[in-house]
C-alpha cells in the first residue's frame, strides 16, 4: 500500500523546486534517478519543520554541513582529500544521503554535492497531517526492506 502510494506520488524537478513546494509535515520522501525513474533513496523527516526542513533546508542546503571530527569517517576520504572549509574548518555533507553520494561518485561537501542531487533526481514524498512519529518511522523502514533502494543500501558499503 505504501509503496504504490509513494510511487504515485508527483515526482518534483529538483532543479526547479522552490521552498513552498514541499509542506511542514513530517512524512516519508523518496529520490528517484531522473534519467530512469528508479526509486535510489527513502528517508524520513519527523523533526521540527517536517519535510520542508529535512529536503530544503538540509539535503537541498549547500551549507549543511558537518565539521566534527569525531563522525568523520573512511568513508569521507573523498571530501577530506578535497576540502571545503566553512568558518576555517573543514566539513563534510552532514546528510546521510549526500554523504553517500559524496563517498560513491567523487563529491566535494557543499555546493558539488547539491548541484549533483538537482542535476540527476526527481523528488517525491507523503506528508502526513498526523504527528504519529513512529508511524512514520515504520513506514520508512517498511518502503526501505520493501524496495532497498541503492543508496540506502550502500550506506553501508
Amino acid at each position: 500500500m505504501w509503496e504504490q502510494r509513494l510511487r504515485n506520488a508527483n515526482k518534483l524537478d529538483s532543479r526547479i523546486l522552490q521552498r513552498e513546494d514541499i509542506p511542514k509535515e513530517i512524512g516519508v520522501y523518496a529520490w528517484y534517478l531522473r534519467t530512469t525513474d528508479e526509486l535510489v533513496y527513502i528517508g524520513r523527516a519527523i523533526g521540527k519543520g517536517g519535510l520542508r526542513t529535512r529536503i530544503w533546508q538540509q539535503h537541498l542546503n549547500p551549507m549543511y554541513f558537518e565539521n566534527r571530527k569525531e563522525v568523520f569517517n573512511d568513508r569521507d576520504s573523498f571530501q577530506l582529500n578535497n576540502p571545503v572549509l566553512n568558518k576555517g574548518k573543514i566539513v563534510i555533507c552532514k546528510s546521510t544521503f549526500r554523504r553517500t553520494l559524496a563517498y560513491h561518485h567523487s563529491l566535494r561537501a557543499g555546493t558539488d554535492c547539491v548541484a549533483y542531487m538537482k542535476e540527476h533526481f526527481l523528488l517525491s514524498f507523503l506528508s502526513f497531517r498526523t504527528a504519529d512519529i513512529k508511524l512514520v518511522k515504520d513506514i520508512e523502514e517498511e518502503l526501505i526492506n520493501k524496495i532497498q533502494p541503492k543508496y540506502n543500501l550502500m550506506r553501508s558499503t
